[in-house]
């Protein structure tokens, strides 16, 4: 529990910094640092991860694909993340993933398969009802055991987990956002499967702190610390890991934004855990309901004006 603590009180001095700084408001040109010329993405991961307040925008739809080619190494599969993630509103966004594996093929010989389910939902609170110069959201994930995979891929238990996440831009740094996040790992045995041999249930809390570096409007970085532990839940492990990414966003692309990045998540203090390599293919489209047109509605005035709402 040491580093545990000291972990917390290095958070709190942080944070305790970062709160009596000035506001990130307006510059001597009565300029609002977050309207800036630097058109911020929604850019909700750090390594991939949910790290960060923003939501998907309204009507859009992100396809993305995370492959883990690190597992190629050392692991006798490797495991792939397909997410399909919604912008019910500017502030709602829900997501459903599949997390399946292959068989590496330098190391074993068996099947490919899918290993879980995950559901996902985010909501961003609105400017009136936040600190003063933070953005909050939180959510809830729900992680769904599905197939027959492996030990080493799939613990096979449902993991509930609610999360709550602030940030702020730096008025010294206003490209800067600094973010903390903190959550709840609950498990349970999933209905309908047959409990295992060994229980080896374990509830954790993690908690981060890091940030992200807008170097213009395509390309970001990102660099987080992150705490977690079994303690809470009865357990005696204790993780430290530090994650690392970076991402771009093709410029002028075609059919909606497509963006590619990487990272690494590298654990600090187990020395059974590996470096983990993450790539990521991501693609946004708007989602436009086209509506049949009567030969009174079908002039290119209310065509555009349809398309428009």
């Amino acid at each position: 529990m040491t580093f545990f603590k000291i972990f917390i009180i290095s958070l709190i001095a942080l944070a305790s910094w970062i709160s009596i700084a000035p506001a990130q408001q307006e510059n001597s040109e009565g300029k609002n640092y977050s309207d800036s010329s630097i058109e911020f993405q929604p850019a909700e991961e750090t390594a991939f991860d949910r790290k960060l307040p923003q939501t998907q925008r309204k009507r859009e739809i992100e396809i993305s694909f995370n492959p883990r080619f690190t597992d190629a190494i050392d692991q006798e599969f490797i495991r792939y993340r397909t997410r399909a993630k919604y912008g019910f509103t500017d502030r709602l966004e829900m997501s459903l993933s599949l997390e399946s594996f292959s068989v590496n093929p330098f190391r074993s010989k068996g099947e490919s398969g899918v290993s879980e389910l995950i559901a996902w939902g985010k909501y961003r609170f609105p400017d009136w009802s936040r600190l003063p110069g933070f953005r909050i959201s939180t959510g809830l994930e729900t992680v769904f055991p599905i197939g027959n995979p492996p030990e080493e891929i799939s613990d096979q238990y449902l993991h509930i987990r609610p999360f709550l996440v602030f940030s702020r831009f730096l008025r010294s740094l206003p490209n800067l956002e600094v973010f903390y996040y903190v959550d709840f790992d609950l498990t349970a045995h999933p209905p309908f499967r047959a409990r295992p041999a060994q229980d080896r249930r374990d509830h954790s809390v993690g908690v981060s702190i890091g940030g992200v570096y807008y170097w213009s409007k395509n390309l970001r970085s990102s660099l987080d610390l992150t705490y977690i532990t079994t303690e809470i839940g009865g357990g005696s492990e204790n993780n430290v890991i530090l994650n690392n990414g970076l991402f771009w966003t093709i410029p002028k692309s075609y059919f909606g934004k497509w963006g590619l990045g990487a990272g690494v998540r590298i654990p600090l203090t187990r020395e059974d855990e590996n470096f983990t390599f993450i790539t990521k293919v991501k693609w946004d489209f708007n989602l436009k309901w086209k509506i049949p047109l009567d030969s009174k509605t079908n002039s290119p005035k209310q065509r555009k004006e349809n398309t428009n709402q």
